[in-house]
């Protein structure tokens, strides 16, 4: 395959996942982590950052989507659209790192089964249900993934140089130094490409510590990691705060036997709901699990590529990129297993967004080893479908026109409001949605407030972006000139209706169901005076 054909191929790959992502983008409602995102850069520059470090996230994804908005926006398409184009991105960088997996080489055969191979991984990214289930919120996912994906291929690129450049290191330490910014869970990402920049300085000099000294690959990359660790610095004591704060109290559940399972479970057949584990539901539950060790076992097991011909065989030279793709797959899993074991968990499936791409790699690297080209395209063609059928079957459990959730509910109270009646919400977890809707959709009517009697939220549920003018506390009915009210609320997050008291009677209700379970339905009622 000719690199011009190649890359006429990936441009439709990209535009055919670009398509996926943006396929009823803004008929989801906004929920509260992407509300969260959008109120947090409404402020200031300087209060932006100050606020997020009350929370639990790096600043980069807010600083770039900030950026974003100023030139087209914050509606719910401009906000999503960020989060799409990343995807995009990602899409590229997949296919790129793959590409480099093999080294250049004069025997065309090779480079063109390499192209071929990183297609496959551009085509199960741009398909992944798992992948577009992230690159369509207003959230750092798909970010992280373009910036960890983006770190990794430069790693391999600095780690290869015949003739070492410091540039190329330096490149890398500004990737990786991106990639922590935007996530926390891509510090396990950092570890594995240190482990992995370890390793092969022991094995380029055998481990004689003499070699390492003179080693310019060992000076240059360690200039590579210092640069990361120098741009990381300044936010140290602020991550450290967050993580005592996380380690306090924080809303993941504890990790159970079935956790590792369903997580790879849904990164090939993402689902709304939880995987079966009864009868032989057990079986297609594990099915992606002993695939996604059968690859990566096999991808160390036998690192040597077969080319089409059989009298052609890549270079012994893929064994690294195997390593680096092994471990960035591997170490998330394994590190947040360990530090979930000895204290708050900290595991949770859409972290694990991260370290997808590599799975996918794993496969598709499994796949070209097969000798057979039929059976080669006939796996590829069945995961393709998988994956594909993962989505569509995503989409229809979805039903997203039936569950409207917090825009229809917005928009019914304050088409139906009169002029004197103000909305307020009952839950943070509703209210910022709310407020984003009032805003963009109604720009000229009062902005909700958030009704609560303690006036105290947990740093999980929004009080970083929560303003004094925000919040109304028990004046809300003892005021005697409330004559009536709307009351925007949820049934999600742990939380219902408000008992109002009894010298309202409610007037009008109408509900509207969430996407996912724990997000409830949101309801809007009316009140008035008895």
């Amino acid at each position: 395959m000719s690199r011009r054909k190649s890359l006429l191929l990936l441009t439709l790959i990209i535009i055919v996942g670009v398509g996926l992502r943006t396929y009823q983008l803004t008929a989801r409602s906004l929920w509260f982590d992407e509300a969260f995102s959008w109120r947090l850069i409404q402020f200031s520059w300087p209060e932006m950052i100050a606020r997020d470090a009350q929370d639990v996230h790096p600043p980069l994804y807010y600083i770039f989507l900030k950026g974003w908005a100023i030139v087209f926006g914050t509606s719910l398409l401009a906000l999503r659209l960020f989060s799409v184009l990343a995807g995009a991105g990602s899409i590229a960088l997949s296919y790129l790192f793959v590409s480099t997996i093999w080294p250049s080489s004069s025997q065309k055969v090779v480079a063109s089964h390499a192209r071929a191979a990183a297609l496959t991984t551009a085509l199960f990214m741009a398909v992944s249900g798992w992948q577009i289930a992230f690159a369509w919120e207003a959230r750092m996912y798909t970010l992280g993934v373009f910036f960890t994906l983006l770190s990794s291929w430069l790693l391999l690129v600095a780690s290869r140089q015949k003739k070492q450049r410091l540039g190329w290191w330096l490149l890398y330490g500004l990737a990786a130094a991106a990639m922590v910014h935007t996530h926390y869970y891509a510090l396990f990402s950092l570890a594995a490409q240190g482990i992995f920049a370890c390793g092969l300085l022991i094995a380029h000099t055998r481990g004689r510590i003499g070699e390492m000294f003179q080693s310019l690959y060992a000076w240059y990359a360690l200039c590579g990691a210092a640069l990361t660790g120098l741009l990381f610095a300044p936010w140290l004591p602020t991550f450290l705060r967050q993580n005592s704060q996380v380690q306090n109290q924080y809303w993941i559940p504890p990790l159970n036997r079935w956790s590792i399972p369903d997580t790879l479970y849904r990164m090939v057949l993402p689902s709304p709901n939880s995987p079966s584990h009864d009868g032989f539901g057990i079986a297609v539950t594990l099915l992606p699990l002993a695939l996604a060790a059968g690859a990566l076992a096999w991808l160390i097991l036998s690192h040597r590529l077969d080319s089409p011909k059989k009298n052609i065989k890549a270079q012994d030279s893929t064994l690294d990129a195997s390593v680096l793709v092994a471990l960035m797959a591997v170490m998330p899993f394994i590190l947040s297993l360990l530090l979930s074991l000895r204290g708050q968990s900290l595991y949770q499936d859409r972290y694990f967004v991260l370290a997808h791409p590599f799975i996918l790699i794993a496969i598709v690297i499994t796949f070209f080893r097969i000798r057979s080209l039929i059976i080669r395209r006939a796996c590829i063609a069945l995961f393709s479908l998988l994956l594909l059928g993962g989505y569509v079957r995503y989409m229809v459990q979805l039903d997203i026109p039936g569950h409207p959730g917090a825009q229809i509910a917005v928009r019914y109270a304050y088409t139906h409001r009169a002029a004197q009646e103000h909305v307020y919400a009952t839950s943070s977890f509703i209210y910022f949605a709310a407020a984003h809707y009032a805003q963009e959709e109604f720009q000229n009517s009062a902005i909700p407030r958030l009704y609560t009697p303690s006036g105290e939220l947990s740093h999980f549920s929004g009080r970083p972006i929560l303003t004094p003018q925000d919040i109304i506390g028990p004046e809300l009915f003892t005021d005697p000139g409330t004559e009536s009210f709307w009351l925007i609320e949820t049934t999600g997050f742990g939380a219902g209706e408000l008992k109002v008291p009894d010298t309202f009677k409610r007037a009008d209700r109408i509900s509207y169901p969430e996407l996912y379970g724990y997000q409830g339905d949101v309801i809007a009622n009316r009140y008035t005076r008895r």
